[in-house]
This record gives structure tokens, sequence and C-alpha cells, in this order.
């Protein structure tokens, strides 16, 4: 849900079956950090997503849950740890899915205004801090731009990685 919503832990433990609207593919955030309500724009395997968990379940129920119960302050915590052996990862902390989230959002073209919208900062300045994960898609977006026409253009190997 971390990933597919960029969703902070205390978000994704209070959102209720009825905050997926299957109809405009959002979750409702009614109550952020800052205070404000959001609405959290999903794509299409995320809405199937967030559309399976909410499936036969009454709009009053938490979507996420551990052992019928909403998840408390360390409900993850043990099942991050294993979820990434699963995977064959490293260890993560929940809130780097957030930031995986933001930086994938990056990567595909969204705007840093665009996601600071999804999620829920009150302006870019937060969301900033992403941005150092997305030099590849910078680099490849520059060296895709049309040449000026005013020297010889050729094909070169790079052969320094992108800091």
């Amino acid at each position: 849900g971390a990933l597919f919503s960029g969703a902070r832990y205390s978000e994704l433990a209070r959102f209720l079956v009825f905050d997926f609207d299957p109809t405009s593919s959002t979750l409702l955030v009614a109550r952020s950090k800052s205070g404000k309500p959001r609405r959290i724009y999903l794509d299409a395997e995320a809405a199937n997503f967030f559309g399976d968990m909410c499936t036969g379940r009454r709009g009053q129920q938490h979507i996420f849950e551990l052992d019928r119960s909403p998840w408390g302050k360390d409900s993850a915590q043990g099942r991050m740890a294993e979820a990434a052996k699963a995977a064959g990862i490293e260890p993560l902390t929940f809130h780097e899915l957030r930031h995986t989230a933001a930086s994938r959002w990056a990567r595909l073209g969204l705007s840093l205004a665009e996601i600071a919208a999804q999620l829920g900062h009150a302006d870019v300045r937060m969301t900033q801090r992403y941005a150092h994960l997305c030099q590849q898609s910078l680099a490849d977006k520059v060296r895709a731009l049309p040449a000026m026409g005013i020297y010889d253009v050729r094909e070169i190997e790079m052969k320094l990685p992108v800091q």
C-alpha cells in the first residue's frame, strides 16, 4: 500500500474501506499530518490492489489490519523484516517505501509539485529531498534533446557514472 500510494504509515493505518473510491481511483486521507484532507491518485495497478483489499469488506473496516485489528504503532515492524528477507533485499524502514514511491513518480515524469501533492507536502522544498534519486532520468532527458546543429554530433561512450 505504501509503495502504491506514498502514504505515511499513520495514514495507511487509518484508511477505512470507504476511503478508497474505485470510481475515481483515489484514496482519501481524511486526516493528514498537516491536518488537511487530500486525495491520493492511484494508477491502475494500485487501484486494483486497493480494490482487492476492500472487496467484501464493510466501509468502516480498516483496510490494513493485523489479526482483525487496525494496525498499531509497530504492527509492520516484524513484517517489514520478513518481507525484505523473502524478497532477497536488505532490510529497510517503512518510511523508505514512501521515498521509493516518490522517486518512482519522479522517474516517470511527475513534477515535484505533483509529487508534493501526492505526499501531502505543503510545498516542494520537502519533496526536493527525493530529487537526488532521479539523476539518471535527468541525464537521459538531457541526452535526448535535439542537437543545436552547430557542431558535428557523434555518439560518444560515457565513461563516468552519473553521480
